[in-house]
């Protein structure tokens, strides 16, 4: 309930109260301390105030401050009336009369009873929503904390292939399913650089054996040529023996023509 709801019940209830002590009281038998004992048997709060006046108006019984109740004679009947009296006090007043006319009774209670109504409900409202807004900060605190610790984790990878580190990760728990896809994803990145660096690797050893096969076979090659040459020149001889010539035109100089062909292929 909100204050201005506790005011209006409050409200209410002063008629009903000022009702009831008309219909108990009888001014022309009660003495005046009998008409204050059934006032106080309202039960009425501090800083509350009751009046009974007679049809003159006179103030036959009273409870409270002489100078509050007696300014509740030019209060209207059957209105519930909201003011600040003469002693700073807000205070609702409820004046009822008699059917006969005989008396009136005025009842007055403070405002602040309806503030005293509402404080628990307020601070248990706000015990409420402190602890729901704590609840819901740890949460956001634990679910921002794990989510940074996995986009570390994403960065630390990172970092490893940009100095050239392409070993296998250890996967770490992610906060999300995203971060978990994002993750994997980059260790199959990882996995294919692995990859790609082995063949690379593998490409440039067979281009370096390709490049020694190509300078030892054209060192071999210089000596070839001049022994071939050399044979060719001893076979053109007048003065050589027929079989040596034979020899070196059917034999020497066809390993010698094979041998350079191979080595002129490699180079």
């Amino acid at each position: 309930a909100t204050y201005e709801e506790q005011v209006r019940i409050l409200g209410q209830q002063l008629p009903v109260l000022a009702r009831t002590a008309a219909n108990a009281l009888e001014p022309d038998t009660d003495p005046p301390a009998t008409l204050t004992r059934v006032l106080e048997g309202l039960q009425v709060t501090p800083d509350s105030a009751a009046v009974v006046f007679g049809s003159d108006g006179r103030v036959l019984g009273q409870i409270g401050a002489t100078d509050v109740v007696r300014t509740a004679t030019t209060l209207p009947v059957g209105v519930v009336t909201a003011r600040t009296d003469v002693d700073g006090v807000d205070r609702l007043w409820g004046v009822v009369a008699r059917p006969d006319g005989r008396l009136r009774v005025a009842i007055a209670r403070p405002t602040h009873i309806a503030l005293d109504r509402v404080w628990p409900i307020w601070r248990r409202n706000f015990r409420i929503v402190f602890l729901g807004t704590l609840l819901v900060l740890t949460v956001l605190s634990i679910v921002i904390g794990r989510t940074t610790r996995g986009l570390r984790q994403l960065e630390d990878m990172a970092a490893r292939v940009g100095r050239g580190d392409l070993s296998t990760p250890q996967p770490y728990p992610m906060p999300s399913q995203e971060l978990a896809a994002l993750q994997t994803q980059m260790a199959e990145m990882i996995g294919q650089l692995r990859d790609l660096q082995k063949q690379v690797v593998r490409q440039e050893r067979l281009a370096a054996i390709g490049t020694l096969v190509s300078g030892v076979a054209h060192e071999i090659s210089n000596p070839l040529q001049s022994i071939l040459g050399s044979a060719q020149v001893m076979a053109a001889r007048p003065d050589l023996p027929e079989p040596m010539r034979a020899d070196l035109g059917d034999r020497k100089s066809t390993r010698l023509n094979s041998s350079h062909g191979y080595i002129s292929y490699a180079v």
